[in-house]
C-alpha cells in the first residue's frame, strides 16, 4: 500500500513534528502597516480569511503543490506568522521578514498574508536564516500567500538560508491583480531537504510576473522546486527564469508549469531552468510543461544543465587564478546578475556575501 506521507521526489517519509513557541520572529514596515497572522485569523471575517489561505487546486492543477498534508499542518500547528497590509497608492514601501532559527527556536510553522493594495509600491525581503549549530533539528513548514492589488509594483525577495541539515518546506501562491507589476526572487541556499511550490494566478488582464529562483546544493542534499502559472487574464506576461549548481550527490528537480487557460488571448509565458553540474555525481531534472487552451499566446520552454566549461577554467587557470578561484568566478557571473538586478543595496550586499560564503565551503 502506498504511504501517502511519502515525498517520493525528496525520498522523504512525512515526519509529525510537533509545534513548540517560537519567538524570533522580527518585522519592520515602512509605509504599511502590519499585525501578527493570529489577530488577522481573529477579527478578518471567517469566510474572507478561509479563502485568503486556501491552497486548493483545480481539476487542473491537481498534481501541482506539495499537498493539502503540507498546507493544513501550517494551519493546525501555526506558531508565527504576519499579515501585512500595503494600503492604496503609498509610493516606496519597504518591509522586512525575518526568522532566525537558534536552538530554543528549531521549529517553524509560519503562516503570513501579504496584501499589496491598488496602486501601492513594496519591496519585501523575507529572510529565514540559522544562528546555531549544524546539528540542530531545524524544521519549518510555511505559507504564504501574496495579493498584489490593480496598479500596484512589488519587488519580492525571499532568501532561505538554514543550516544544511535542516527541512524546509513552503506553499506560497499569488494573486496578481491587473496591470499589476510582480518580481520574484526566491533563492534558496540552504536546507538538506527542500520542497518549495509557489503557484501564481493571472485572473485579470495586463499582469507582468517575473520570477528568478536561484539555488545551490551540495553533498546530500535534496530540493523540490516547482513554479507555476495559471493565466486567465488577457494581454498577461509571465516570466519564471531559474538558475543553480549542484555539487557532489546533490539531487534538484525543478518544476515549471504554465496553464495558459481559454480566455487569456494575447498572453505570453515563458520559463527556462539552467543548472551548473559542478560534479558527474550530482543530479539535476528539469520537468517544463505547458498546457494550453487558448490560440493567439506564446508558451515557451528551455532547460540546460553544463558543466563548468574546461576552456574558460583553462584560461583562468593561465592567467593566475587556482582551480577552486576559477570555478568560483565562474559560478559568480552565473549568479550574481541575478543579485544586480535587486535595487536595494544593502540587501543586494547580503545576499553577495552569503553566497560568497556558500562558494568558500566548495574547498571542503
Amino acid at each position: 500500500m502506498k504511504a501517502n506521507n511519502y515525498f517520493k521526489r525528496l525520498d522523504y517519509t512525512k515526519e509529525d513534528i510537533d509545534s513548540r513557541p517560537f519567538s524570533n520572529m522580527r518585522v519592520k514596515v515602512q509605509n504599511g502597516e502590519w499585525q501578527p497572522v493570529e489577530d488577522f485569523l481573529q477579527t478578518a471575517p471567517a469566510e474572507y480569511s478561509r479563502k485568503v489561505f486556501d491552497f486548493t487546486k483545480s481539476e487542473r492543477e491537481k498534481y501541482c503543490g506539495l499537498g493539502k498534508l503540507y498546507t493544513e499542518e501550517v494551519k493546525t500547528k501555526r506558531n508565527a506568522g504576519v499579515h501585512i497590509r500595503i494600503p492604496k497608492n503609498s509610493a516606496a514601501s519597504e518591509v522586512f521578514i525575518h526568522f532566525s532559527f537558534d536552538d530554543e527556536n528549531s521549529v517553524l510553522f509560519d503562516q503570513s498574508y501579504i496584501e499589496i493594495e491598488e496602486g501601492a509600491r513594496a519591496k519585501i525581503f523575507f529572510y529565514l536564516d540559522s544562528k546555531t549549530i549544524p546539528e540542530t533539528a531545524i524544521f519549518r513548514n510555511g505559507l504564504i500567500t501574496v495579493r498584489a492589488g490593480k496598479n500596484s509594483e512589488l519587488e519580492f525577495i525571499k532568501v532561505q538560508n538554514i543550516t544544511p541539515t535542516g527541512t524546509n518546506f513552503e506553499t506560497m501562491k499569488i494573486d496578481a491583480g491587473e496591470k499589476s507589476a510582480v518580481r520574484l526572487y526566491d533563492i534558496q541556499l540552504g536546507g538538506k531537504t527542500v520542497g518549495v511550490s509557489n503557484s501564481t494566478y493571472m485572473k485579470e488582464e495586463w499582469a507582468d510576473v517575473q520570477i528568478y529562483p536561484l539555488y545551490f546544493a551540495d553533498n546530500d542534499r535534496r530540493m523540490d522546486l516547482e513554479q507555476n502559472f495559471i493565466i486567465n487574464g488577457q494581454n498577461s506576461h509571465g516570466l519564471i527564469a531559474a538558475r543553480g549548481a549542484l555539487k557532489n550527490t546533490a539531487k534538484k528537480i525543478f518544476r515549471g508549469n504554465i496553464f495558459l487557460n481559454k480566455g487569456c488571448s494575447h498572453s505570453i509565458a515563458r520559463f527556462s531552468d539552467n543548472t551548473i553540474m559542478l560534479n558527474k555525481t550530482a543530479v539535476g531534472t528539469s520537468i517544463p510543461t505547458i498546457f494550453c487552451d487558448e490560440d493567439d499566446v506564446v508558451g515557451e520552454h528551455a532547460a540546460s544543465f553544463e558543466a563548468i566549461d574546461g576552456d574558460k577554467l583553462y584560461y583562468l587557470m593561465t592567467r593566475g587564478f587556482d582551480e577552486f578561484s576559477a570555478k568560483k568566478l565562474i559560478i559568480e557571473a552565473a549568479f550574481k546578475p541575478v543579485f544586480a538586478m535587486i535595487e536595494d543595496n544593502d540587501i543586494r550586499q547580503t545576499l553577495v556575501d552569503e553566497f560568497d560564503i556558500h562558494l568558500e565551503e566548495m574547498k571542503a
